[in-house]
C-alpha cells in the first residue's frame, strides 16, 4: 500500500473578511514547522518560491478541498513520519534502521536535537483502514502522539550495542507532537516507537 513518511502536522486556519468601502480580504494561512505564510490578496500571490514550502502548500489546499469540499463525506489523515526496516521505505530512521543491519558504528547527518513523530507502517495502514470503515470525517492524525528526537533514539540503539554519532552541530528542534485523540476513539494506537525499534534491534546478529 502506498505511503509517505514525510507528510507532516499542520494547522490550517482561513480567514475572510469583507466591509463597506473596503478592499475584500481572504488570506490562507498554512504552516507546517514553522513554514512560510501564503497571501492571497486580490488575486497577488506572496510566497517564499521554496520547492518544499509549494509541496507543503499543495497537500494543505487538498486536504482542505478534501474535508470542506466533500460535503461532509470527506477525511483528511495527517501521517506522522512512517518508518520500518524494509528495503524499500524511504526516510531517515529507515534508513538509520536498514544502517544497523549492516553496521555497528553508525554516522548520521543530522543532529541529536531533530525530533518527529514517527509511526511504523503497520500501525499508520490500521490507522488509515480504522479512518475509512468507521466513515469518520473531517481531520484525523495518524500518528503516534509522541516526539522522538534523535538522541532518544540514539539511546536505544546504544543500549543495544551500536555506536552513533551525528555529523551536524546540535541546533535542530523538535516538532510538537500531534493529537491523536481521534485516532484513539476508533481504537487505534500506535505502538512505541523506542519499544519497537528496541524489539527489532534484538533480532540483529552481532
Amino acid at each position: 500500500m502506498p505511503h509517505s513518511d514525510t507528510v507532516r502536522g499542520a494547522t490550517v486556519a482561513c480567514e475572510a473578511k469583507s466591509a463597506s468601502g473596503e478592499e475584500d480580504l481572504e488570506r490562507l494561512y498554512a504552516q507546517v514547522d514553522v513554514r512560510p505564510w501564503l497571501a492571497i490578496r486580490a488575486g497577488r500571490f506572496d510566497i517564499w518560491f521554496d520547492p518544499e514550502h509549494l509541496y507543503e502548500l499543495s497537500k494543505l489546499l487538498g486536504e482542505n478541498l478534501a474535508v470542506n469540499r466533500s460535503g461532509g463525506r470527506g477525511a483528511a489523515a495527517r501521517l506522522s513520519y512512517v518508518f520500518d526496516w524494509t528495503a524499500d521505505a524511504p526516510g531517515f530512521l529507515s534508513d538509520w534502521l536498514r544502517a544497523a543491519s549492516e553496521g555497528r558504528d553508525l554516522a548520521l547527518d543530522s543532529n541529536s536535537k531533530d525530533g518527529r513523530d514517527y509511526i511504523h507502517r503497520d500501525d499508520a495502514v490500521a490507522g488509515l483502514r480504522a479512518i475509512l470503515d468507521s466513515g469518520l470525517n473531517g481531520i484525523v492524525n495518524v500518528a503516534a502522539g509522541r516526539t522522538v528526537t534523535n538522541a532518544d533514539l540514539a539511546e536505544v540503539f546504544e543500549a543495544a550495542g551500536w555506536g552513533v554519532s551525528f555529523r551536524r552541530a546540535a541546533a535542530g528542534q523538535a516538532s510538537p507532537a500531534p493529537d491523536v485523540s481521534r485516532l484513539a476513539a476508533l481504537g487505534v494506537r500506535a505502538r512505541d516507537v523506542p519499544a519497537l525499534i528496541a524489539d527489532y534491534l534484538s533480532t540483529l546478529t552481532p
